[in-house]
């Protein structure tokens, strides 16, 4: 029978060593897997309080918003008085670089075909700069007029979001605002609204 070889010094420090690192590593991950239960929450809470914020300084039906004058595309003013009182204006808010805006396309066309131009006026409202919305609205033939928003009109009318479908009445009162592609049921909303 052999006798069991002993350790030798360094053996039996590499071995302490290993365990130390380990019992180091699992502290570590212990520590690391609460911060990042901590963070979730935290960003939970800020999220919480992000939507909130949103909400309290976005558009809403029954607010009353200013008249706006907004250049073209071909650079004449365009003034949105709102005061017909026989006719809605229609904004819908878009930028060239937003995909849910142009998903959006489909349903403001469908929107369209549905407007009485005597009761409403679209009016497409783009947040970019003239040349990319020039294309964009050339690819998707956009009906005039395009008019061309800055930061101080989007503020005003608190969009903080794109695609926004708003719906202004007579005298700037907000009927309807939709953020985001118009569902099935926003459709049918804005159709039982002309009824």
């Amino acid at each position: 029978m052999t006798e069991p070889r002993k350790r030798s010094l360094g053996d039996r420090l590499f071995t302490w060593l290993l365990g130390v690192v380990f019992a180091v590593m699992v502290v570590e991950l212990v520590l690391l897997t609460r911060q990042n239960r901590d963070l979730k929450a935290a960003v939970s809470s800020l999220h919480q309080q992000l939507s909130s914020m949103r909400s309290a300084i976005s558009l809403k039906e029954g607010e009353v918003v200013e008249p706006l004058e907004l250049p073209t595309l071909t650079g004449e003013r365009v003034r949105l008085a709102y005061d017909d009182p026989d006719r809605d204006t229609i904004l819908l808010v878009f930028s060239p670089d937003c995909p849910a805006c142009e998903e959006n396309l489909d349903g403001w066309r469908r929107l369209s075909a549905a407007h009485d131009p005597a009761r409403e006026a679209l009016v497409y409202v783009s947040t970019a700069e003239p040349e990319k919305t020039r294309e964009f609205a050339r690819d998707h033939a956009l009906p005039d007029p395009v008019l061309l928003s800055d930061a101080e009109a989007l503020t005003r009318y608190k969009v903080q979001e794109i695609p926004a479908t708003i719906v202004v009445g007579p005298g700037g009162v907000v009927k309807r605002v939709w953020v985001g592609v118009l569902s099935e049921e926003a459709l049918e909303l804005f159709r039982s609204d002309r009824s």
